[in-house]
């Protein structure tokens, strides 16, 4: 009894073992597939047991890291999919519970030809077999082109076509189909497929010559009739185009080389000026951005100044809405109260503004317009105001302007400046004891005190000598703003009729030229010292032009990297959001690609804060406020994604990083700088940016990017919806690490 219960156990034992094995099925045979179509690689188990629960993995066989598709745990996951095959690859999900793991690749293409191994894997077994795929690519007709004779007489035919997989087959045939041998054969694989190329050599006239190519069941054929008329025109044409050339050419020649010596310096001074001209144009075009940038954050501080009449010196008239102040020669009644006042100038032509700062930011601007003498800036509420005070910082005294015809600083410090300004911006900073002063149109940066202690309370001061008006601006807020900156076949008789009329001409236009040759050399002489004399006067233009742009771009550039780090934020990245492949560093600011996964805890895994596809990683930080603003160094980088995302976006499974899915991001992949993803937004880089500057303005709706180093403007997502925290976003791929840095 005991035996058969022990014997009974050993058969079910062998029994369950073997219920779980399953072969894995396909075709012996290749499959065939054409281009442009889509194509069904045939895999399935025997039985037919159901494979949801199963690893079922397509990689080619003749390829270096060559996962085609995967599926795995009831889902797709293609991370390390082959880039040539994104967006074209699926198994059929609903046919997997019949056994059913074939592949179905669409928009099928030459590169996709090879051995494809499907594996099929489950907890206690696996299998696999190797599917062959041919692609077939019909090419072009053959087009037959007429390349001259030889030394004995014969024609030169050639025949052409391109654009089939496999390599196809092409034959030249006689008039009695009869093939010929080639005597020179050329076959080429290019991207779109085997270009192929024969010639051959005919004596015969009048006879008729087919070109044929061929693959499997495809054929096409080009025929061409050799003429008694194409042979002699031909030749009559060489002969009658080589003495008139000859003829020509000598000619030629000789008026070239006056023509040479007399235009090689004017070409070259002209192509020169024209390149400064271009490279001109294009920093102009790339300032004009800066301009606006630093203008809309300066006004960002704009405050309200009006001028207090009461400490105005008694020739100077303050309008009803303290906006302006105009000097007369006469002057005012005075009370006696207003005499012995301490507030009121009594000697310096000067007023000050009501409102006094003594905190932060604050910019307001000035008109100057028409104006031979002015000084604006700021001074401290205990500055001095009787007597014949020097307007210095000694004195509490910040101010620049125009007097003499000249601008200059206190202390006669001069000022060289290449226009004129009209407007002149005041922006103070406080904490950081600086006052500097703008060119409002060109934003070129005149001057700036550095360095400076303030330690209460600082009122807008105006010194005015003339009769016009010195008005002062009044901004909101102002608006960000952006300024987007064959071959061929033809008939033998026309040919020789188009070749011997090219030689008549030839020769005649030849002569005209001998005889014009003696006028045009005086008409020469005579021009060119005019043209000297315009070429240095080009010269020196652009060459101040050069100047005035190089003093423009250095001011702005500086101007607009320390407005854009008034609003620098920390940023550090959480761990617990990044990609399994991504590796943070323990102090947050680092971040690098691992190609091995770390390993994932389960409440990880059911987590909804870490990406699972997309190699991401947040910022802890969310940021509500008005404006913000961090750098990240992206040097020897491949391929990187940096920006904002809203707190709520999707993380799991694939994601395209775009502003409808809550992404705003710029970056570099597959060699091209781009912002957004699928669809992309294509960016022209002049140069390669080694750190990267991301701003964010709520008020404006806008996320802007900029290469730090030239503070060049890269790209701007603008009219955007915020409705809810930004957290600064990365998309990494590399083993060098992407840095967040300290400002």
């Amino acid at each position: 009894m005991e035996f058969i219960c022990v014997t009974l156990m050993i058969i079910i034992g062998i029994t369950d073992s073997t219920a779980d094995q399953f072969a894995v099925v396909g075709p012996a045979a290749p499959l065939l597939a054409v281009v442009g179509e889509d194509v069904i690689l045939p895999c399935s188990l025997k039985p037919n047991i159901s494979a949801v629960n199963m690893r079922v993995e397509w990689f080619r066989l003749d390829l270096k890291d060559s996962v085609v598709h995967l599926y795995e745990d009831h889902e797709d996951k293609n991370t390390n999919q082959l880039q040539s095959y994104r967006g074209r690859t699926e198994v059929f999900k609903d046919e997997l519970q019949k056994g059913n793991t074939s592949l179905k690749l669409s928009r099928v293409q030459i590169s996709d030809e090879g051995a494809y191994k499907c594996f099929i894997q489950s907890n206690t077994w696996s299998d696999d077999i190797t599917v062959d795929l041919r692609v077939k690519a019909v090419g072009s007709p053959p087009l037959i082109t007429v390349d001259g004779f030889d030394v004995s007489g014969g024609l030169h035919l050639q025949c052409e076509s391109k654009g089939w997989n496999p390599e196809p087959e092409l034959v030249w045939l006689d008039s009695e189909g009869v093939t010929l041998t080639s005597e020179n054969t050329d076959a080429q694989k290019e991207t779109d497929g085997f270009r192929v190329k024969h010639m051959i050599t005919v004596y015969n006239r009048d006879s008729k010559y087919h070109c044929r190519v061929k693959l499997r069941h495809h054929m096409m054929e080009t025929e061409i009739i050799t003429s008694s008329k194409m042979f002699n025109s031909l030749r009559s044409s060489v002969i009658l185009i080589s003495v008139g050339s000859v003829l020509g050419v000598i000619a030629v020649i000789l008026i070239a080389v006056f023509i040479y010596r007399n235009r090689r310096k004017k070409q070259t001074e002209e192509e020169r000026l024209q390149s400064e001209e271009e490279r001109i144009k294009n920093e102009r075009q790339t300032l004009s951005l800066a301009v606006e940038t630093v203008k809309s954050l300066l006004r960002k501080y704009a405050v309200n100044v009006t001028l207090d009449p009461d400490s105005a010196h008694p020739r100077l008239i303050v309008s009803d809405d303290g906006k302006q102040v105009r000097y007369e020669e006469q002057s005012r009644t005075v009370k006696d109260g207003d005499q012995k006042s301490n507030n009121k100038f009594d000697e310096r032509l000067c007023v000050l503004g009501n409102e006094g700062f003594t905190s932060g930011c604050f910019y307001y601007e000035v008109q100057v317009k028409g104006l031979s003498e002015w000084f604006v800036g700021v001074a401290r509420e205990s500055a001095e105001r009787k007597g014949g005070i020097w307007l210095n910082p000694e004195n509490g005294y910040w101010m620049a302007g125009l007097t003499g015809g000249k601008y200059e600083a206190p202390e006669d410090v001069p000022l060289p400046l290449s226009v004129k300004p009209q407007r002149v911006g005041v922006f103070v900073d406080y904490e950081e004891g600086r006052v500097s002063f703008y060119d409002v149109e060109s934003m070129c940066h005149i001057y700036s005190f550095t360095e400076q202690s303030f330690n209460e309370e600082l009122y807008p001061v105006f010194w005015h000598i003339n009769q016009a008006p010195l008005i002062i601006f009044h901004h909101t807020a102002g608006k960000f703003c952006t300024f987007s900156f064959t071959g061929k076949m033809f008939n033998s008789w026309r040919i020789s009729v188009v070749l011997i009329s090219f030689a008549i001409i030839f020769s005649v236009i030849t002569g005209i030229l001998i005889a014009m040759f003696i006028y045009r050399y005086r008409e020469i002489q005579r021009k060119k010292l005019s043209e000297d004399e315009r070429l240095k006067t080009e010269e020196s233009r652009l060459k101040n032009e050069c100047e005035r742009l190089a003093m423009i771009e250095k001011g702005t550039v500086e101007s607009l990297k320390s407005l854009l780090r008034k609003f620098a934020v920390k940023v550090t990245l959480d761990p617990d959001s990044a990609h399994p492949h991504l590796i943070v560093s323990d102090d947050g600011k680092q971040v690098r690609y691992e190609q091995q996964s770390g390993t994932v805890k389960d409440e990880d895994q059911k987590s909804n804060n870490k990406f699972d596809e997309e190699l991401c990683v947040l910022g802890n930080e969310g940021f509500t406020s008005v404006c913000f603003y961090y750098e990240v160094q992206v040097k020897g980088l491949s391929e990187w994604f940096v920006g904002v995302a809203r707190e709520s976006v999707k993380r799991k499974g694939f994601v395209s990083l775009n502003p409808e899915k809550g992404y705003w991001v710029a970056g570099l992949r597959g060699g091209k700088y781009q912002a957004s993803e699928y669809p992309y937004i294509p960016i022209s880089v002049s140069v390669k940016p080694q750190r990267v500057g991301v701003f964010v303005d709520n008020d404006e709706r806008r996320v802007s990017f900029y290469d730090v180093e030239s503070m060049c403007h890269i790209y701007s997502f603008t009219d955007q919806s915020f409705k809810e925290k930004l957290h600064p976003i990365f998309w990494h791929s590399n083993s060098a690490p992407l840095i967040i840095c300290d400002l």
